[in-house]
């Protein structure tokens, strides 16, 4: 098991409170929708997580292959998916098991939640040609992660504080020398001593190398944004990297 799988097989049981998952889930839905076009009616999901975006897409009516390494991760989503009465395909693969079904295709393929930044450059590489391999012709692919080119997540930051009743929860980012780590600390607000910390190495691609990375696989059209409501992509101040990519 991979250090990065670990991660998130630790961060499955608390996820879904932690990113507030009902009104992700409906905020994701109103983003996607207004991206998408009626053309679009399967999509795969890279790095699902617990399924939140691959439920809102479900919603608006996709039918929807999700993948996530962890496999913690794939049980939380497949409960989610259960709980919304909703039919998805889910498997516990990286983005290149999407190589391992290759009878199948999808008009859309998405990865948001900063899921790139989770993945190596070497393996990144060959998963942007293993998705444009998998979309039908004239398919999309949407990525979002954090603008690691705006100052504020560059170094050392903090990127999320999230407080209920009992819990204090903090995501944040801590560079060492080029190394950057991502940590959530778990701290509980009566008894201190059964806090705990979860850390994973992240990879902070660029705007250029992705630009170029979706290029050399053979995407024709590449617009990048500030976020998923397409705003423009500022290189310094924009908190998020959002790359929409057509076949």
């Amino acid at each position: 098991m991979s250090r990065m799988e670990n991660f998130y097989n630790l961060a499955a049981g608390f996820y879904d409170e932690m990113i507030n998952f009902a009104d992700l889930a409906g905020k994701r839905s109103l983003q996607l929708k207004k991206i998408i076009n009626s053309g679009v009616k399967t999509a795969f999901d890279i790095g699902c997580g617990t399924g939140v975006d691959s439920i809102a897409l479900a919603k608006l009516g996709l039918e929807v292959s999700a993948f996530d390494p962890s496999e913690e991760m794939i049980k939380k989503a497949k409960i989610n998916a259960e709980k919304h009465s909703l039919k998805i395909s889910f498997y516990n693969e990286g983005i290149n098991g999407i190589a391992k079904h290759q009878y199948k295709k999808a008009d859309l393929i998405i990865s948001l939640g900063n899921t790139f930044a989770n993945i190596e450059p070497g393996e990144l590489d060959c998963g942007i040609r293993n998705m444009f391999e998998h979309l039908n012709e004239n398919g999309m692919a949407v990525i979002q992660m954090l603008n690691y080119e705006n100052p504020e997540y560059e170094g050392s930051s903090i990127i999320n504080i999230n407080e209920t009743s009992g819990e204090l929860t903090v995501r944040i980012n801590t560079k060492d020398n080029s190394n950057l780590s991502f940590h959530i600390i778990r701290i509980n607000k009566s008894n201190k001593s059964e806090s705990t910390i979860i850390s994973n190495k992240m990879y902070p691609h660029k705007s250029a190398w992705l630009t170029e990375e979706f290029k050399t696989a053979g995407f024709k059209k590449i617009n990048l944004f500030g976020d998923l409501d397409k705003n423009e992509f500022l290189q310094s101040s924009s908190k998020n990297l959002v790359l929409i990519a057509e076949k």
